[in-house]
């Protein structure tokens, strides 16, 4: 610590996009004892200030940019790192929290409260093309009226519209702080994204078998390109009422969201990115007013607590 700023040691592990930012906002992780008082910081910087260093991790980004193998994930790279602070210099004027353990729990949570919130937000979306996906293979492989693939696609509309229901809902009963900041409700928020977590496995094992093997075994592109193997690929992977490249073009959409290395990093992202499952299970139990619950049992039965 200086009379002009303080100087910062230390590394945040899988924040995403760094490099395509200009600032760098620091907050607190958790609560924090007095013994651990030089942990609690906070702070806004530039991306490119001396001393920051960003590890990029190769995983998460698109395998390829072939919009037919690839056409969500070749759009839309995403770059996690390993942000390392080398004894970088925060100037005083940029410092939001210098030592004051006290108030390291309350940034964090608060942080938390609309991290999540945004998690909610960009989730249906993501689910509408599940079902989206779903649908239009169910279509295309000639099945669109057996029983389990509605059964699937029924589950699919339930699981989305549960997670969108439960976002809405966390906004509109939002909580108006004294300076007019609209916070959304915690209780609602955490259901919606624990909802959302805890069937995305699932929710792409519906997908993948309405969607069938082609998902992972169909032609490459170069083969699609081929006069003499084509008349092959459209002769035999034709759907029903549709050509084969339009077919594979949406096997291709499901192999990207569900079964490719973009697939994967989405589905480790479900369970742990903007808290665990176990965080929102954890902030349900915290929040909810079991003691309005148990004066409504006790009323019940004619007995006063």
């Amino acid at each position: 610590e200086r009379e002009d700023g303080i100087l910062v040691r230390g590394c945040k592990a899988h924040p995403t996009n760094p490099p395509m930012v200009d600032e760098i906002i620091v907050l607190p992780t958790r609560a924090i004892g007095e013994q651990d008082a030089a942990y609690a910081v906070a702070f806004a910087i530039p991306v490119n200030t001396p001393g920051v260093k960003l590890l990029a991790s190769p995983f998460g980004a698109a395998e390829r940019h072939s919009g037919f193998h690839f056409p969500v994930s070749s759009q839309h790279p995403l770059v996690d790192t390993l942000t390392i602070f080398d004894d970088v210099f925060i100037p005083l004027e940029r410092v939001f929290l210098s030592g004051e353990w006290q108030a390291a729990g309350f940034l964090a949570n608060t942080f938390v409260e609309f991290h999540r919130f945004t998690a909610v937000s960009y989730k249906p979306p993501l689910c509408d093309l599940f079902i989206g996906a779903a649908a239009l293979l169910a279509d295309y492989n000639g099945i669109p009226k057996v029983s389990h693939v509605r059964e699937k696609l029924t589950k699919l509309i339930t699981w989305t519209e549960t997670v969108r229901g439960l976002s809405r809902a966390a906004a509109h009963d939002c909580r108006i702080t004294d300076s007019g900041l609209a916070v959304p409700n915690v209780l609602l928020t955490n259901l919606a994204k624990y909802a959302f977590a805890n069937q995305y496995h699932e929710a792409i094992q519906w997908v993948q078998d309405i969607a069938g093997g082609l998902v992972v075994t169909g032609p490459d592109e170069l083969d699609m390109a081929s006069d003499e193997l084509r008349p092959y690929i459209d002769q035999y992977l034709g759907g029903a009422n549709v050509d084969a490249e339009t077919r594979l073009k949406a096997m291709n959409l499901v192999r990207d969201l569900t079964a490719s290395e973009f697939g994967g990093y989405n589905q480790l992202l479900a369970i742990h990115a903007e808290g665990s499952l176990e965080a929102q299970k954890i902030t349900v139990f915290r929040d909810y007013d079991l003691e309005r619950c148990k004066d409504l049992a006790a009323a019940a039965i004619g007995v006063t607590r």
